[in-house]
């Protein structure tokens, strides 16, 4: 908390100040909050003062926080946050007041991508923008409920954890009029990719088959000069070598664009 307020340039008044300030106005202290923080401010030399009641209702918890300045006599407006875990209320105090004199040390944003024109982007119940966006949205650091609905289609609700100072990016995409996040790569033409996959592997079949079927045109040739009874069968073999390295050219070349159209379609 010190560490956030003191790069945004804000001075910090010690506590043994504040305490020494309210005793010096015990009475006016014991009567009002409002009125305390703008005494014991001035005495401070503070030009704002953070002021904190807190009620017990039944067991519920009321936090109210207020942020005043204490050169102007006007009413300030409070904000009211509520728990039933005492343990909370240290940690809640802290994070409202970085929150009320520092609000971006606390804000983090929120980017939906992949989804077409005209979703709203609902977040704690509240709608805050339509895609397409213009720039991410400036969320509270913290867990947040989430709801993408685009016209007829089966709504996506997700709950995303914001942190300070960092972009979150939810990706939102349409399968079977239904919004979701599995936006996996590659789902343009995977028919194309996997085609192209199986016409490289048969075109290096083919080009094996090629090089024995050369291999076995030069035995044949060979025989046929060691033994002149015997006809010469290797036009037959060079014949089959020749074609079946053709036919496995043309299938590197046919898969290889092939796998090229699906790797750029994602």
């Amino acid at each position: 908390m010190h560490l956030a307020l003191q790069e945004q340039s804000l001075a910090l008044v010690p506590q043994k100040t504040i305490e020494a300030g309210v005793m010096a106005e015990r009475a006016a202290c014991g009567q009002s909050v409002v009125a305390c923080g703008r005494l014991v401010g001035g005495q401070t030399g503070a030009t704002h003062a953070v002021l904190s009641e807190l009620w017990d209702q039944a067991g519920t918890m009321e936090l109210k926080v207020a942020i005043v300045d204490v050169r102007v006599d006007v009413a300030p407006e409070w904000t009211s946050y509520k728990t039933a875990n005492a343990a909370e209320l240290g940690p809640l105090s802290k994070w409202v007041v970085l929150n009320l004199v520092v609000p971006d040390a606390l804000a983090g944003h929120l980017s939906v991508r992949k989804l077409e024109a005209g979703a709203e982007i609902v977040v704690d119940g509240v709608v805050r923008d339509r895609t397409p966006t213009i720039a991410p949205l400036k969320l509270t650091a913290g867990r947040h409920d989430v709801e993408i609905r685009l016209g007829s289609k089966t709504p996506l609700r997700d709950s995303v954890v914001i942190q300070a100072e960092k972009t979150t990016i939810l990706e939102v995409c349409v399968h079977n009029d239904v919004l979701s996040k599995d936006c996996a790569e590659g789902g343009g033409f995977p028919v194309v990719t996997t085609v192209g996959g199986v016409l490289v592997v048969a075109g290096v079949t083919s080009g094996a088959v090629a090089a024995l079927s050369f291999m076995q045109a030069e035995t044949a040739h060979k025989d046929f000069i060691a033994e002149t009874e015997k006809g010469d069968t290797s036009p037959r073999w060079q014949a089959i070598g020749v074609a079946a390295g053709i036919g496995g050219g043309v299938l590197l070349i046919a898969g290889g664009a092939a796998i090229a159209v699906g790797l750029m379609s994602e």
